[in-house]
């Protein structure tokens, strides 16, 4: 039997790109950002949302292509698969879960930066040959 590990996710980002978020592994770029994915459940027979915090890896030139247009408050769609993490500080294991991104795709949301940056590179875009809805 083959294991399953497949995650597709849609949410918005957290928070603008820093330099923590971006680094070096080697000759690859690795960018982590982190989502915001709300789910509406029912609470003593209330509906209310709930946000669920998904942190997100990208690598290479994926990394590399998105991360001008990554911004506060944009959606994405990603599409990927789980891995853990693991360590040991102080004599307690820890552990932390990441979606690693093999496609993303740029979705509606905050559009103040990427507006900025789509209207800057646009030159770039038709290189990259791509249009409105970039998948990377």
């Amino acid at each position: 039997m083959t294991d399953l590990n497949h995650v597709i996710l849609t949410g918005n980002i957290v928070h603008d790109i820093g330099e923590r978020d971006k680094v070096k592994v080697g000759e690859t770029t690795k960018l982590t950002v982190t989502i915001a994915n709300n789910r509406s459940v029912k609470v003593n027979g209330e509906w209310k949302n709930v946000a669920y915090f998904f942190d997100i890896e990208m690598w290479g030139k994926l990394a590399d292509n998105l991360e001008k247009y990554l911004c506060k408050g944009k959606g994405i769609a990603v599409d990927g698969y789980l891995k853990v993490d693991t360590w040991e500080k102080d004599g307690q294991k820890k552990s932390k879960t990441y979606i690693v991104a093999d496609t993303v795709k740029l979705l509606g949301g905050k559009t103040d930066a990427s507006a900025n940056a789509q209207k800057t590179t646009s030159t770039e875009q038709n290189d990259l040959g791509f249009k409105e809805d970039p998948v990377f």
